[in-house]
């Protein structure tokens, strides 16, 4: 976990938020999550839970793999317009219209005429999009999944990452915490 401080920095910025924000979301003081960044302390299992939840990858955190990778994501058959692949990708993500513009932080009148044609997603809602998991080379290249994922991981590292993937919540708690520890002892 040597660089675990700076992938947390790295994925607080990600996603936008100061530190105060990201460590309140989290469930911790500003000071907690200065300690967590500076390599002073390391979070606890309920703590890498929380910030999963706001959309961190905890995998990249802890392994420094990427496991949230959109384009690894089934996308099933691939929609002809962007507009549909828009709403393909909301449905995958298993949102509504308003819950995916909120999360995004997009205007949900904007999300609605996106989803309609009406209107071109610009670069900066893209990008929200992307944070709140839209697989944003699918909507707008219609890239299929696996097209590149994982290229640069080796094979164990893919078939660990499926594995976690496919496992449910409290095994990929203990597999969380156990990397952790395995990573303290290296």
């Amino acid at each position: 976990m040597d660089n675990f401080p700076q992938r947390l920095r790295e994925e607080r910025k990600r996603l936008g938020l100061s530190q105060d924000g990201f460590g309140a979301a989290a469930g911790v003081s500003k000071n907690a999550q200065f300690n967590y960044e500076s390599g002073t302390r390391l979070p606890d299992v309920g703590y890498l839970g929380r910030v999963q939840q706001m959309g961190a990858d905890v995998v990249y955190l802890l392994m420094g793999v990427r496991a949230f990778d959109p384009s690894a994501a089934p996308h099933g058959e691939v929609a002809a317009t962007l507009p549909e692949r828009l709403q393909q990708e909301r449905k995958r993500l298993q949102f509504t219209a308003v819950q995916l513009a909120d999360k995004a932080g997009v205007d949900r009148v904007a999300l609605t005429k996106f989803e309609s044609g009406e209107l071109v997603p610009d670069a900066t809602a893209l990008q929200k999009l992307h944070a709140a998991g839209v697989d944003v080379a699918h909507v707008l290249l219609s890239l299929r999944a696996g097209s590149h994922a994982g290229a640069d991981a080796d094979d164990g590292t893919r078939a660990l990452l499926q594995h976690y993937q496919q496992a449910g919540e409290e095994a990929r708690a203990a597999l969380r915490t156990l990397a952790a520890l395995l990573a303290r002892s290296s």
